[in-house]
């Protein structure tokens, strides 16, 4: 498999675990999720599923020319987006829970898997963009 079809597959498997962070908890408290989905999870999704497509784009090689170009920058992009968004939201997160007085009030809070998981692979979305630009394969 040539170098930039197997970047595209790299693009998209990351942009499909970005896209799946998005339906899983973002949050927990008191034992109860909440997706990432009922909030800025709606944002991540669909940059997840455009990240998706360009990187079956660059997979399946349907494009040159430019195309070997704009798919690695979009992906940086995106995924640059999509990590600052779980980062702010990682960030609010954890200030809200630290400033909790968790001993006076029994309390569980936890930032969840898939605010995790979207951060993560959208970091993960971005190196793979470079790396593709670096390679220029």
């Amino acid at each position: 498999m040539e170098l930039r079809r197997l970047q595209g597959w790299i693009i998209t498997g990351t942009g499909a675990l970005a896209l799946l962070g998005a339906f899983l908890p973002w949050a927990s408290v008191l034992g109860m999720s909440v997706s990432g989905f009922s909030g800025d999870g709606k944002i991540t999704a669909f940059l997840a599923l455009v990240t998706i497509a360009l990187g079956v784009l660059r997979g399946l090689d349907l494009r040159g020319g430019t195309w070997l170009v704009a798919v690695p920058v979009a992906a940086i992009a995106l995924g640059g987006v999509i990590a600052a968004i779980g980062i702010y939201n990682w960030t609010r997160m954890s200030s809200a829970i630290s400033g909790l007085d968790t001993e006076i009030i029994d309390l569980s809070v936890s930032v969840g898997f898939g605010l995790m998981l979207t951060t993560l692979a959208r970091v993960a979305v971005a190196a793979s963009g470079a790396f593709a630009l670096l390679r220029k394969a």
